[in-house]
């Protein structure tokens, strides 16, 4: 993959509703739901920034909801095959050697490291995105 294709995008992804599988403490582990999830990007082209959004993906969320930004951790597994632009010939060239190289990188993963409240409801999340084999250990911890 491209470094400069992975660093642009934006990656959000927007939890409304999930399902909690266990609890430790008052953190509580949930899986994204993904009728009520959206995990997508922005890419600058010219003078706009083009949205696409990926439809295949799996992730799990670890938070605390009365300490949201000091306890939220999540962690996804997005199948590269799945990007969407709303464009085939585009979709196609982004799945190509030349953007996500889906032949050699099919599941692109991301794993937060940092979150920062932005409002009231809302968080700013950092952490590292990567391509390779070993998305799906992500997601089964």
């Amino acid at each position: 993959m491209r470094r400069n294709v992975v660093t642009s995008l934006a990656l959000m992804v927007l939890i409304a509703s999930s399902l909690p599988l266990s609890t430790r403490a008052a953190t509580s582990e949930y899986l994204v739901d993904p009728v009520h999830s959206e995990v997508g990007f922005k890419v600058k082209h010219l003078v706009s920034k083009t949205p696409g959004r990926f439809d295949d993906y799996v992730g799990k969320v670890w938070l605390d909801p009365a300490n949201v930004a000091g306890t939220l951790k999540l962690t996804a597994t997005i199948q590269a095959t799945s990007v969407d632009t709303r464009n085939e010939r585009r979709d196609t060239h982004l799945r190509s050697a030349d953007f996500f190289d889906v032949e050699n990188h099919a599941e692109i993963t991301f794993e937060s490291t940092a979150v920062k409240a932005k409002g009231k409801e809302q968080y700013d999340v950092t952490g590292n995105l990567t391509t390779g084999p070993a998305a799906n250990e992500l997601v089964s911890r």
